[in-house]
């Protein structure tokens, strides 16, 4: 735009054009006048083009066909496709070994027999002659942000090549190299998988840093594929399933621009996508103007609020309308009444800047033009189903109050989604507890017991379950979360922190947060974030009088911080108003203050405690240590309940005292948010995701309705939760997604003021 200002109507066609002219010399070595490369590269554009289309609808049709290039073409230069004569040549797949030589890097050897690995640093081996595995490579980071993001410059395999060195090390190798490996590298049969809720296989892993795959609801079968019409040209033709609607017939959450007028038009607009807002003009959805009769004032919507709506289109989400307003009134129901409130002048004047907010975003994010905004709802969306006590599938709209103009909302799309559909009880209890349903038993004293439907007496009535117990582990022995965290006194005031380092307090809070020094080294400890609200789990919380505390693990990293670099200390209570520190003033008797600082940053970025998350400040947590002993009560649970002597029992028992899981469906049994505290037992509640059900686990995290679990047996996708625990214990779940199987919570105990004298060796 600048050089077109400057230079006339030419001027920014030819910067466009030299711009593309460095860009295709810089990135494929292509001079303006090679009209043959330029072509090539065209071509080889359109037809991955081609292939990835054809992959996803119609499969594979080359297996050796590859884009040769390591950037792409403008697409504004893509001209002439019609004139493209494009053909593939179906070939054969790689067997897996020469697959693997084709993708993996040099430092991924070791998953190749040492035969197949040897072709890839052997100084003889012609596919490393030729540079295929290079152990340094330059990668491409223009115009990227993230490291992942980077074009690695390496060069492209040579197939036929690897096929013949792969070749020649498979026959050399016939008789020596073990059968499992040969049996690797074969092209086995087809395989589908389908979910089989009577399935509770245990599936062993195949690799050692891997837990089994327990309680497995999956079937596997052998797949042979259909013979096609051939009036579909022999070959699969994708379709949508009978009974799909689309358009403005779809159901909620499927979008659809037809199911409102729209108009389109080219703008100005600035949408921000993805971060940055846009310079050129976008193509903007511009809603029509709505018929006549549709409501334009919150007296005309009124007959709206307390009932279910669907808003966000054309990403229609059903919600409960709480209350509408305009620039006049604000329209509330509660308790089945509907409530008129007045805005003053000063009400009425922030409506309208928060009307116009809202369309402004519409636009900025959206690219959505909703025209002026008169009247706007506030709503809470669906958020899942709950089954009841009496077996009734119910709505549950909860979560946070949001605001819609009256233009993004819409009445009942043409088909209700069923599985959002209310349902009354099943009549019998056979259709709701089959034969053979896993259930959770949530009558005392076996809350939290899994069992297995058996039978249904007493006329249909009750229900019978069997269960596997071990009468000889006490009842109370399970609950050893909440006496850790209730035996443990460990969190300590910012005042006996510095008492207990030797420090004044202002440092304890300053070293806490982030110190910056001019160079951009931070040598703050970063537990703790007033502003942002956040604090690191296990090391800083707020405590009940809204002032910092600090586990025993905070005071061990405050102190090996000042025993290991006590200059930094000492330089900061005199640099404490600082903004930016200087290093030269921070550390004045330091001969290589840069060096030092390197060293200071490596010890924070290399300690155990950098990998922790952050959490806010309502959320509760267990110090490390805590998490430590519960992991160490649970394991020894754990063993004890395996080496048990075992008792099956059966019991009757009414369908109100056991709990069946439903896939998409939460439970009135389940716990909520605000109903779990840390140290309390779990047992998961769903039979879907990773947590296998039944399984029981410790909460060591509280943070909204987000639990962060300490699992008694490994789970696959589990995760070591920052350091806290061992690898595949820990795993984050919802609160709707378990049964709090703990006591009633008891009072958080109260602090000691003198705990500090145990803590303060070293210091």
């Amino acid at each position: 735009g600048e050089l077109a200002e400057e230079g006339g109507a030419g001027s920014e066609e030819e910067f466009v054009k030299e711009y593309k002219d460095a860009y295709y010399a810089r990135k494929f070595g292509l001079a303006p006048d090679d009209v043959e490369g330029h072509l090539n590269l065209r071509q080889k554009y359109v037809e991955g083009i081609v292939w990835c289309f054809s992959y996803y609808y119609n499969g594979c049709i080359s297996w050796g066909w590859f884009f040769n290039y390591h950037h792409t073409p403008f697409v504004s230069d893509l001209m002439g496709c019609e004139d493209m004569e494009i053909s593939f040549d179906l070939g054969k797949p790689f067997l897996p070994f020469q697959q693997l030589l084709g993708v993996l890097p040099i430092a991924s050897r070791k998953l190749l027999p040492e035969p197949y690995a040897d072709l890839m640093d052997r100084p003889s081996s012609k596919l490393n002659q030729a540079g295929f595995y290079p152990l340094e490579f330059e990668v491409d980071m223009e115009f990227k942000q993230n490291d992942w993001e980077g074009v690695a410059l390496i060069p492209f395999i040579d197939a036929n090549l690897l096929v013949h060195e792969h070749d020649k090390v498979r026959d050399a190798c016939e008789a020596t190299l073990p059968a499992v490996d040969k049996q690797r590298n074969t092209h086995g049969g087809q395989r589908i998988f389908t979910f089989d809720a009577s399935a509770v296989d245990t599936v062993p892993s195949p690799v050692a840093s891997l837990p089994d795959l327990t309680h497995c609801q999956t079937r596997c079968d052998g797949y042979s594929w259909p013979d096609f019409p051939m009036e579909q040209g022999g070959r699969f033709m994708p379709t949508l399933c009978e009974g799909v609607l689309t358009g403005d017939k779809a159901m909620a959450g499927f979008p659809s621009l037809f199911s409102r007028k729209i108009q389109c038009e080219q703008r100005v607009c600035s949408v921000n996508v993805f971060g940055r807002p846009s310079h050129k003009e976008t193509i903007v959805i511009a809603l029509a103007p709505r018929e006549e009769g549709v409501a334009t004032t919150a007296a005309h919507a009124a007959h709206l609020v307390g009932k279910s709506y669907y808003v966000g289109w054309p990403y229609l989400r059903e919600c409960q309308i709480k209350a509408v307003s305009d620039r006049l009134c604000r329209i509330t129901h509660r308790e089945g009444q509907v409530k008129t409130t007045n805005h003053s002048p000063e009400q009425a004047d922030k409506w309208m800047r928060d009307s116009r907010i809202e369309r402004e975003v519409c636009m900025t994010k959206r690219g959505l033009e909703v025209g002026e905004v008169h009247v706007m709802l506030e709503v809470v969306v669906l958020s899942g189903m709950v089954r009841n006590a009496r077996g009734e599938l119910k709505k549950v709209f909860e979560g946070e109050t949001l605001r819609y103009p009256l233009q993004l909302a819409s009445q009942l799309p043409t088909q209700e989604d069923a599985r959002h559909s209310e349902k009354k009880a099943a009549e019998a209890l056979e259709e709701e507890f089959p034969v053979g349903s896993e259930v959770v038993v949530m009558q005392k004293p076996l809350t939290g017991t899994t069992a297995v439907v058996v039978g249904h007496p007493e006329g249909g009535k009750m229900v019978e379950v069997e269960m596997v117990l071990t009468p000889k582990v006490r009842l109370e022995q399970d609950f050893f979360g909440q006496r850790v965290v209730q035996g443990t006194v460990e969190w300590m005031s910012t005042q006996q922190l510095s008492m207990a380092i030797k420090v004044p307090p202002f440092l304890i809070s300053k070293m806490g947060s982030t110190v910056r020094c001019k160079g951009g080294a931070d040598i703050g400890l970063n537990i703790k974030f007033e502003k942002k609200g956040f604090c690191m789990v296990g090391y800083a919380r707020k405590g009940e009088d809204n002032n910092w505390e600090y586990s025993k693990e905070a005071f061990e990293l405050f102190r090996d911080y000042k025993v290991k670099f006590p200059h930094v200390f000492s330089g900061i209570q005199r640099c404490k108003d600082a903004r930016e520190i200087d290093p030269k003033e921070l550390l004045p008797g330091v001969d290589d203050a840069e060096k030092y600082l390197g060293e200071v940053t490596d010890f924070l970025r290399k300690h155990p405690y950098a990998r922790l998350p952050l959490a806010p400040f309502s959320a509760q947590s267990c110090s490390v240590s805590s998490v430590s002993e519960i992991e160490k009560l649970s394991d020894e649970y754990v063993k004890m309940k395996a080496t048990a002597v075992r008792v099956t029992k059966r019991s009757c028992m009414p369908p109100s005292a056991l709990h069946i899981p439903v896939v998409g469906v939460d439970s009135e049994a389940t716990s909520s948010a605000g109903n779990v505290s840390v140290g309390d037992r779990l047992v998961c509640a769903v039979n879907f995701g990773a947590v296998p059900f039944g399984t029981r686990g410790t909460a060591v995290a509280v943070e909204d309705d987000k639990l962060d679990v300490l699992w008694d047996t490994k789970i696959l996708g589990g995760s070591t939760m920052g350091g806290r625990c061992s690898e595949f214990r820990g795993y984050r779940v919802k609160a709707g997604s378990v049964i709090n199987i703990s006591p009633k919570h008891k009072a958080r105990p109260p602090q000691q003021q003198q705990q500090q004298q145990g803590w303060a060796g070293g210091a």
